[in-house]
């Protein structure tokens, strides 16, 4: 049992360069003042938005021999897990078994699940990594990150209304259990110059949700890298507000911030020109977050 301030475990991608996966997270993490630390799912050159990239995924094996050391070593003694972008279905498992070591080792322990399966109707890892997350790994989140195309793709409901983006929460939380779900990236206007951010808590007794909405101007940019910043944040605010996911408001509030502090960094990386956040110029707005802009009431 960890007795000390929150420690978090991040298990994601790692770049050489540039602010994607790990490399992102854990730098948030740590400007909000919380140690993580960082197991590496792939070692890259650079993200995959470049012409080409090299490196390679770490096996299954080796991602749980790295694991193993700080077991081994008395220092597995998490408070929260954080995973996202995991490239096999073996590998996935992997990170369940770590979860289920940590979970007996700290029944109080909270797993921020950001399902990282692809954007814009496209997978980016294999097919049967879908069923893997849907049928062994939902059950162990208290709060699920998913972006609209893995809403979709792991709760079998097609998103393009409101109405159905709270459909697909639901199955969600029906699927996993889960406390809470925020579904980010969703392109519901027709013009496509608005995201939305749909937040659900189901942590009032009867598992009727409590729904909040997030609207942003999309920006004309293909950023990368704004999935696992967003996670990081939100379960750093989640932290430093000592929230509990069975409070809405407490998720309200911390995706508010969270949302407001990636909106900096974007337009910041944007006036720039860069295809790479500017994550250490935008370190201040991750800390104090410029707020313009909050959450409403979510009406179907």
């Amino acid at each position: 049992m960890h007795s000390g301030p929150p420690l978090v475990l991040s298990i994601q991608s790692h770049v050489v360069h540039g602010y994607v996966g790990n490399k992102c997270s854990v730098f948030a993490l740590q400007v909000l003042g919380i140690e993580a630390d960082a197991l590496n799912t792939v070692s890259f050159s650079n993200h995959t938005g470049y012409t080409l990239w090299r490196g390679q995924a770490a096996d299954p094996d080796q991602l749980w021999d790295v694991f193993d050391g700080l077991l081994q070593n008395g220092l597995a003694t998490y408070t929260h897990l954080l995973s996202g972008y995991v490239k096999s279905a073996e590998a996935l498992r992997v990170v369940r078994r770590i979860y289920d070591t940590l979970k007996a080792r700290n029944a109080d322990l909270v797993y921020v699940l950001d399902p990282v399966l692809g954007d814009d109707g496209r997978l980016y890892v294999p097919s049967d990594v879908v069923g893997v997350y849907r049928d062994e790994l939902l059950s162990a989140a208290q709060l699920l990150v998913p972006n609209q195309t893995e809403a979709e793709l792991l709760s079998g409901v097609p998103i393009a209304t409101l109405g159905d983006a709270c459909r697909a929460s639901d199955e969600l939380q029906r699927l996993s259990g889960c406390q809470a779900v925020v579904i980010t990236s969703l392109l519901l206007d027709p013009a496509g110059d608005v995201i939305t951010l749909l937040g659900s808590s189901y942590g009032n007794g009867d598992r009727s949700a409590r729904r909040f909405c997030i609207r942003v101007d999309r920006l004309p940019f293909p950023f990368t890298g704004t999935g696992d910043l967003f996670a990081s944040l939100l379960l750093g605010w989640l932290i430093n507000d000592g929230a509990s996911l069975d409070s809405a408001d407490a998720l309200q509030h911390a995706c508010e911030k969270a949302v407001n502090a990636v909106q900096a960094v974007l337009r910041r990386t944007l006036s720039a020109g860069s295809k790479e956040l500017r994550l250490i110029q935008s370190r201040h707005d991750l800390e104090k977050p410029p707020m313009s802009v909050l959450a409403e009431t979510c009406v179907t």
